[in-house]
């Protein structure tokens, strides 16, 4: 025999916590400084031309990102938010959209006015007459 197994009573008043199966990772968020504008739109501009090219998913998908980037900065990103390849990471998906804002741009890149933002919308703006002409 192993050992014996002792059950002790358990405190008056006491629950232990519930694992929570649906809890999200946390997001990723870069926190580095930002550089020089320049610099930092042409990243945005890299990062957003490989988005439009390889992650959005339908020409549907990205007419609702078209419509959203003439509209206003904010309606993209909320657009954005919704996006499949976005949803594949459902911390991202679900967060506040302040947090998913740091979340695409960084957290001290400016959000939505800043530089990194304005390359990453420019990418789509190119790439949006090309899409629209598909059949």
């Amino acid at each position: 025999m192993m050992g014996v197994v002792l059950t002790f009573p358990p405190r008056p008043g006491y629950r232990p916590p519930k694992p929570n199966p649906k809890s999200l990772p946390a997001l990723d968020i870069a926190d580095d400084p930002p550089g020089a504008p320049d610099e930092e739109f042409r990243l945005g501009l890299s990062e957003g031309l490989k988005a439009a090219h390889w992650f959005v998913d339908s020409q549907s998908e990205f007419l609702r990102l078209a419509r959203a980037r003439q509209a206003s900065r904010l309606e993209f990103l909320r657009t954005l938010q919704t996006c499949s390849f976005v949803g594949e990471n459902a911390a991202a998906a679900s967060a506040p959209l302040r947090r998913f804002e740091e979340f695409i741009y960084g957290a001290r890149s400016g959000g939505i006015h800043g530089p990194y933002a304005a390359g990453h919308r420019a990418a789509f703006a190119l790439v949006e007459p090309f899409v629209a002409r598909l059949h």
